[in-house]
């Protein structure tokens, strides 16, 4: 291979690099923190842990001089964070990771002897995101679950500020119906003719989503209107699932006994998803399936 045709393969494989890392972040979150002491200064050495359902096995991160510590890339959910250094109390705390942001964590840790063996904070949410100039929300699957609204995930699209129900095939978020981004685990499901879902699924199988409205980056290409990212459930150590049967008889409809209704059928939606481990710890499964 001549010199001309490794730098175009070197270009080929960072490109790829670069659009993996891009769709990783959109798929995942991040957890960023400081460790200092009571009287302020930074902490060296420190051992930081975060573990949770999702990723059991744990990452560590050992801090330098400059007493940050910084997890990326993960999946959406709640973790215990543990800090641990030789000459300090142990730090306990629970941050909740979101889709696409950033969690701050700032870890004030005690000497020995001061008080108590270990300080456990209760929890810490990544209410504003300082990295991004975005406008964007966040949802949770159990919110999802219990709202009323439709089953699939284009009704979730009721849920993005300023932009309400149509009763068309694509909502209009304050432009043009193809200026909308919809994507599935960071994949771009949206139709390009004519702006709406290429492809709908249940909520079911939702374990968060986030809309942007504002101030979106270009990575995510043309988006004058909104992008919506929904991510999906995974498997973890314990086998857990869910199953849901809905049932329409026709005479649950109003007007039921009027000719002009195009259908007088019982209509039945149900949907399943369930997860659990191949390998303890290092691999798992997840499977769903439902009847629009």
């Amino acid at each position: 291979m001549n010199l001309k045709n490794k730098i175009v393969a070197l270009g080929i494989v960072a490109c790829f690099l670069a659009g993996a890392a891009s769709l990783a972040a959109q798929e995942r979150g991040s957890v960023r923190g400081l460790v200092k002491d009571s009287d302020g200064n930074t902490l060296e050495n420190a051992k930081v842990t975060i573990a949770g359902a999702l990723i059991p096995r744990g990452r560590d991160y050992l801090t330098k001089k400059d007493g940050v510590f910084l997890f990326q890339a993960i999946p959406p959910g709640t973790y215990t964070v543990l800090v641990i250094h030789p000459q300090m109390m142990d730090f306990t705390v629970e941050v909740i990771v979101s889709l696409d942001r950033q969690t701050t964590v700032n870890v004030p840790m005690t000497a020995v002897g001061r008080a108590a063996e270990e300080i456990t904070v209760q929890a810490v949410a990544p209410l504003v995101d300082l990295r991004s100039t975005e406008v964007s929300s966040n949802w949770h699957k159990d919110l999802i679950e219990h709202l009323p609204m439709g089953r699939t995930y284009a009704s979730l699209f009721q849920l993005a500020p300023g932009v309400a129900d149509n009763r068309d095939f694509a909502p209009n978020a304050g432009g043009n119906k193809q200026d909308n981004v919809y994507l599935y685990d960071g994949s771009n499901i949206t139709n390009p003719l004519f702006g709406y879902l290429g492809a709908n699924f249940s909520e079911l199988d939702i374990q968060e989503v986030n809309i942007k409205r504002g101030g979106i980056t270009a990575e995510f290409g043309r988006a004058a209107g909104m992008v919506t990212n929904a991510i999906t459930k995974s498997g973890s150590n314990r086998v857990t699932g869910s199953f849901r049967f809905v049932y329409e008889p026709s005479a649950f409809t109003a007007g039921f006994r009027d000719p002009n209704i195009v259908t007088k059928y019982n209509q039945n939606a149900p949907a399943i998803g369930i997860g659990g481990p191949f390998i303890k710890d290092r691999l798992f499964w997840y499977v769903s399936a439902n009847l629009p």
